[in-house]
């Protein structure tokens, strides 16, 4: 069975709009929220793949919820998980507000799900992850007991509510920091930064978002703050192209003081990946004078091009001069790093105070 994605991402971003006036109870919030809280520490691609069901659930009612990729009669009413939570649920739920347990822009392509055709009780998994199993198990069967689309919207809606990040309520107007210069917005940044650097969320917000305006967000992949660089090294991944998975270059984020040796690391950890262009911001304000030169000439030596940038003063300015979005203002810019603080799990206090800062 072959699911509409442009079908599903118009039923989740309808029902996403709905949570906003409609509040739901009852069976369908209660096995999210102890799915939720199981996963609280642990197996929280759980999470994606009960989110992937209901989603597939709404867009088709016949589907086969316990599949997760087409089996081999292509006329049976399995269905390809992986690819919606991929290019659907995963691809939006960011900007939606929607934590979906892990970050990835492939959560099934994670164990216990990764290489497997269907979802049950008696996959393999860790002996910690036996009881995170049986209750999407438990979810996923009541889900196939649903008729209508109408009951699997209703179960969709729940789960929307159930793992809405609560800080995705503070939004921040199209028009914030109008009247500032560049000078200005720098300042601005580091203030917002070293003020609280929260574990390096605020910094990896800011990056992301100054990234999003000069490639455009459909083209960064970014990670939150220990995510492991399972398929990419560094923070931040740019995209070939806004459609493409192919990674061009790759940036790290450092809200605390590097040494000549964490470039190397990390320069290391490119050529492993074979990328060839990286980035490197050093942006706490800590920060002591580095031997930058002698840091390219020795990652051109290995055939990798690198920037590494000291300060936000640098890539703020690089970032508004070589941003492609027609009549960029500073406001945008501000806008589109206020944005990327619900993915990045920046508390409602720093959210508040990068709306209010002046």
């Amino acid at each position: 069975m072959k699911i509409d994605f442009e079908l599903a991402k118009r039923i989740l971003e309808e029902e996403a709009d709905q949570i906003r006036t409609v509040e739901v109870s009852g069976y369908w919030v209660e096995i999210v929220e102890r799915l939720s809280q199981e996963c609280r520490h642990k197996n929280k691609t759980m999470i994606a793949a009960l989110g992937t069901a209901v989603l597939a659930k709404s867009t088709n009612p016949l589907v086969d919820v316990f599949s997760l990729q087409v089996g081999e009669n292509k006329d049976s009413n399995t269905y390809s998980a992986r690819a919606l939570c991929k290019e659907v649920l995963a691809a939006n739920a960011n900007r939606l507000g929607i934590d979906l347990g892990v970050s990835g822009r492939e959560p099934l392509n994670n164990q216990p799900f990764f290489g497997k055709e269907r979802i049950s009780e008696t996959m393999k998994v860790r002996s910690d992850a036996q009881v995170s199993l049986g209750i999407l198990v438990e979810a996923l069967r009541e889900l196939g007991k649903l008729k209508t689309q109408k009951q699997a919207r209703n179960a969709l809606r729940s789960f929307l509510q159930s793992r809405k990040r609560k800080s995705a309520a503070i939004t921040i107007p199209d028009d914030a920091g109008e009247g500032l210069d560049e000078n200005d917005f720098v300042e601005l940044i580091t203030a917002f930064v070293v003020a609280d650097s929260e574990g390096g969320k605020r910094a990896q917000a800011v990056a992301a978002g100054l990234l999003d305006i000069l490639y455009g967000p459909d083209r960064i992949m970014a990670k939150r703050v220990n995510d492991p660089s399972r398929n990419s090294p560094g923070d931040i991944s740019v995209l070939e192209n806004n459609s493409g998975e192919k990674i061009e270059r790759v940036f790290e984020v450092r809200d605390k003081p590097i040494n000549t040796k964490d470039i190397e690391i990390f320069v290391d950890s490119v050529m492993r990946s074979s990328l060839s262009k990286a980035g490197m911001l050093a942006v706490s304000y800590d920060q002591e004078p580095l031997d930058i030169e002698s840091s390219v000439r020795w990652a051109e030596v290995r055939q990798i091009r690198l920037r590494v940038f000291i300060g936000w003063e640098q890539i703020v300015k690089e970032a508004l001069f070589w941003a492609e979005v027609p009549g960029l203002s500073i406001g945008a810019a501000r806008n589109a790093i206020g944005a990327r603080m619900a993915f990045h799990e920046v508390s409602d206090e720093g959210r508040k105070e990068w709306l209010e800062g002046k």
